[in-house]
C-alpha cells in the first residue's frame, strides 16, 4: 500500500478507544407519518441505561455501570409529534435534566448540544437519545455522547424505557404544544454506508479504499450537526458549521528512525447544493502533516460514494 493509500485509515479514523467524557435527523419522512401507529408519549417512565461502551467498537468500557433514571414526559401531536421530558433524578454529566424529542422516521429522537471538556481540551458535545417503540408498549434505543474533539471522549449506552404511571403534574416539563416545529438540515442526508477514496494532489498512486458507516445528528433548530463515521473498530466525528463538515485530529506518529513526532490530520467537506436525501456523493480535501523531527505534508482530495443503507 502506498503512503497515501495508508493515509485513509489515519485520516478518516484516527481516534482511539473511547471512554466516558447529543436528534438523529435522518430527514426522511414526515415526523407525523407514524403517529397513528405509536400514539403519544405521556406519563412517568423509567429509563434504564446499560453499561457504557465504545461508539467505535461497541466494546464495554471497563469499570462502567448501568444507570437508571426516572423521567416525566408530555407530548403533543397536532401535526407530527413533539415531546418534552424532565428527568426527576438526573445523573451529573450524563443525561440532561430536561430535553426535547421529535418523532422522526419511526422513532423518538432528541439531541442536546452543550460545551464540554475532553481531558483538558474545551470542546462541543452532542447528547443524543433515540427511542423506538417496542411491542410491549415500552421503548428501546441508544443514548450517545459525541464530542468534536476526536480525542477519545465519546460513548454510547443501550437504553430501555418502561412506563410506570401517569405524569406527575408537580414536575415541570417543557411544554411541547408551544415549541416550534423541527427544522430539517440538508446535511441529514449524509447517512448510510460509504466508500471513501483518497487521491494525492501530487499524483502519487493510490491503491486503497475504505468502507464506512455514517450517521448524522442535527439539533432540532438545524444550525449544527455532527456526523459519526465508524468502521474497523474505529470512529471519527465530523462537525458541520455554515454548510461545511470539518475535523482535526492530533496524534503521535513514529518517524522512519523510530523517533516520535506530532501528526495533525485535517479535512473539509462542503455540503452539496442541492443535497439529495440520502447524499449519494460527497467530495472534500484534506492534509496530514508530521512535525519535527521528520516534517512532511501530504495534500489530497477525498470522494465518498454511498453504497447502501
Amino acid at each position: 500500500m502506498t503512503r497515501v493509500g495508508a493515509a485513509i485509515s489515519a485520516l478518516l479514523l484516527t481516534a482511539s478507544a473511547l471512554s466516558g467524557c447529543g436528534s438523529n435527523n435522518t430527514g426522511g419522512s414526515d415526523p407525523g407519518s407514524a403517529v397513528s401507529r405509536v400514539g403519544k408519549m405521556d406519563g412517568t417512565f423509567v429509563m434504564e441505561l446499560d453499561k457504557m461502551r465504545s461508539a467505535e467498537s461497541g466494546k464495554e468500557v471497563p469499570g462502567s455501570t448501568a444507570v437508571s433514571v426516572t423521567m416525566v414526559v408530555r407530548s403533543s401531536c397536532p401535526d407530527g409529534c413533539i415531546a418534552g421530558a424532565a428527568v426527576v433524578n438526573p445523573v451529573p454529566n450524563l443525561v440532561p435534566q430536561s430535553f426535547l424529542l421529535d418523532f422522526v422516521d419511526g422513532a423518538w429522537q432528541g439531541v442536546e448540544r452543550r460545551p464540554a471538556t475532553c481531558g483538558d481540551q474545551a470542546t462541543e458535545e452532542f447528547k443524543i437519545l433515540t427511542l423506538t417503540p417496542s411491542h410491549d408498549g415500552g421503548y428501546t434505543g441508544l443514548f450517545r455522547s459525541l464530542t468534536a474533539s476526536n480525542n477519545g471522549c465519546n460513548f454510547e449506552r443501550p437504553v430501555t424505557v418502561k412506563r410506570i404511571g401517569n405524569a406527575d403534574p408537580a414536575v415541570l416539563v417543557p411544554d411541547p404544544s408551544i415549541l416550534p416545529d423541527r427544522v430539517v438540515n440538508r446535511a441529514a442526508g449524509l447517512r448510510g454506508n460509504y466508500r471513501f477514496q483518497l487521491k494525492d494532489k501530487k499524483g502519487a498512486p493510490n491503491d486503497s479504499a475504505m468502507e464506512r458507516k455514517v450517521q448524522t445528528y442535527c439539533v432540532r433548530t438545524a444550525e449544527r450537526c455532527m456526523s459519526l463515521i465508524t468502521g474497523d473498530d474505529r470512529e471519527l466525528v465530523w462537525t458541520l458549521t455554515n454548510g461545511v463538515w470539518s475535523f482535526t485530529t492530533t496524534t503521535q506518529s513514529t518517524c522512519a528512525d523510530g523517533r516520535k513526532a506530532e501528526r495533525k490530520d485535517t479535512a473539509t467537506f462542503p455540503l452539496p447544493n442541492p443535497a439529495a436525501n440520502p447524499i449519494a456523493t460527497l467530495t472534500g480535501s484534506g492534509s496530514y502533516a508530521t512535525a519535527e523531527p521528520c516534517p512532511a505534508t501530504t495534500d489530497f482530495d477525498v470522494t465518498a460514494e454511498r453504497i447502501g443503507d
